[in-house]
């Protein structure tokens, strides 16, 4: 009986020392795919043309798995046919590890997969921050925006001039249409001021028509824009765009750029009901804009936004109660970006004075 609890336990001493099957079973198939991925490098030298052709076909099957032995490939080997198709695999490789990634979200059909093609080859970097979900992503979008605005000619305004000969922008075009798609997927993330800047460009390029006349992919993206962070659409009148900002505002999941837009039409509503929904946004602080006057920097907020709006709907004007720099517009009546203040101090005067009229204490 000892004995058979000796032997037992030495059993047991020995197996706790060997490796897991489990590993060595990983470790001989990873060794095995290391193997192959070396064996079809050196294919990509092959005098036959064909065998080369197959070769490259089946490195892109493993995917970022032979990225490493391509990029040493690529850097190291004697042979110049190896790595020139080693230089020719690696953005392809990027481009499937993307492309994986992307079609969770984007869908992935053939047709899909062309358009986001087309879109890759302009925007590399973007794409992959895309995809990777970078923390970048915000920061390398509104770089992107901004040299997208530059590249632009503008016109005597400042404005960019977007209905050129597309032939000569076809890139620009590209990563226009990638800041759509990747706005749109991303508008949680990505700063208000490049989304906003974003929106002159779409509108500029494309007006209402995009979602008409454009590849699903575009479509959807456009769709998204239209419903959540583009402006409320002024084509709409009457009860129509009133009952839809109020629909807007009632959402505090929605972009405050759409929100300023819906306070600013309902200013001109005439329902007392709508005085308690733009009362919620008078100590909303979202910042909406950062504009700068005359060297002096403002800050637009929602409360600011919803100030404005209920001076207006008492029949006052806005200039005296502290918005120096208000312009009008023939949409909103009010331009937003006119309706910030350089600090809080001057914000709170002016919540003062309307208060005092109002008879309420803020």
């Amino acid at each position: 009986m000892i004995r058979s609890i000796l032997q037992m336990v030495v059993v047991l001493g020995i197996l706790s020392v060997l490796p897991d099957s489990r590993v060595i079973a990983q470790a001989t198939f990873e060794s095995g795919t290391q193997s192959r991925i070396d064996s079809l490098i050196e294919q990509l030298g092959h005098p036959n043309f064909q065998t080369r052709e197959a070769a490259s076909r089946a490195i892109l099957d493993f995917g970022m798995a032979a990225k490493p032995a391509v990029v040493s490939a690529y850097q190291d080997s004697p042979d110049p046919e190896i790595r020139r198709r080693c230089g020719r695999l690696l953005p392809r490789l990027d481009f499937h590890f993307c492309w994986g990634r992307a079609s969770q979200i984007l869908g992935n059909s053939q047709e899909t997969k062309r358009q986001f093609a087309d879109l890759y080859w302009t925007e590399t970097e973007l794409w992959y921050a895309f995809v990777e979900a970078s923390p970048d992503l915000p920061t390398k979008y509104a770089r992107r925006r901004s040299e997208l605005s530059a590249g632009y000619p503008k016109n005597r305004f400042g404005a960019p001039i977007t209905k050129i000969d597309v032939s000569r922008y076809e890139l620009q075009e590209g990563r226009l249409a990638t800041l759509l798609v990747i706005g749109a997927e991303c508008r949680q993330q990505i700063p208000p001021d490049a989304l906003r800047i974003a929106t002159r460009l779409f509108q500029q390029r494309w007006g209402g028509q995009y979602a008409k006349d454009t590849p699903p992919l575009l479509r959807k993206s456009y769709v998204i824009w239209a419903e959540e962070i583009l402006p409320l659409p002024i084509e709409y009148e009457g009860d129509k765009l009133l009952e839809l900002a109020r629909t807007t505002l009632q959402s505090s999941d929605l972009p405050a750029m759409k929100r300023q837009q819906a306070l600013l039409q309902l200013a001109r509503s005439r329902t007392k009901q709508d005085d308690e929904l733009i009362r919620r946004y008078l100590t909303d602080a979202t910042v909406c804009d950062t504009v700068f006057n005359k060297g002096v920097k403002s800050q637009v907020q929602l409360r600011d936004i919803a100030l404005a709006a209920s001076i207006y709907r008492a029949g006052k004007d806005p200039i005296a109660f502290g918005f120096a720099n208000l312009k009008l517009d023939a949409d909103l009546i009010f331009r937003p970006s006119s309706l910030g203040f350089p600090d809080d101090d001057a914000r709170s005067k002016a919540f003062q004075a309307w208060n005092a009229v109002i008879g309420t204490t803020r």
